[in-house]
């Protein structure tokens, strides 16, 4: 069973955002059953999967894992890494926040979420 029922009915959104340096993300409950992951723009995958481990609900990061088809890196931390397609010192980027949400809202797993991001045009070099 991916989730506990205790967890199950429970949505679950993912999005980045200006935060303080010591802090790699916070969870808040934004209404009842439905909580939102907020991540600090720019962090690099391995400081957020560190993050993750030392202070995500085990529900939680095992449905952000099994949306990108990824074994949580508690339970099986060997296969993970072998499994894993992104670099540890690359920087999680909004494209990579979208692919999270269309992988997870189509298996039931993440609940996507209007960043304020996406009501912005930018042009990039």
């Amino acid at each position: 069973m991916l989730l506990p029922p205790a967890a199950q009915g429970v949505a679950l959104s993912v999005t980045l955002d200006d935060l303080p340096s010591y802090l790699a993300y916070y969870r808040h409950e934004i209404t009842p059953g439905h909580h939102l992951i907020v991540a600090r723009r720019g962090i690099t995958y391995g400081a957020l999967t560190a993050a993750y481990i030392r202070g995500l609900p085990p529900w939680a990061r095992r449905r952000l894992y099994a949306a990108l088809g990824q074994p949580d890196p508690v339970d099986t931390p060997e296969l993970e890494a072998r499994m894993r397609w992104w670099d540890p010192e690359w920087p999680v980027s909004e494209a990579s926040v979208r692919l999270l949400e269309d992988a997870g809202c189509h298996a039931g797993l993440i609940t996507p979420w209007p960043h304020k991001w996406t009501t912005h045009t930018r042009v990039r070099a």
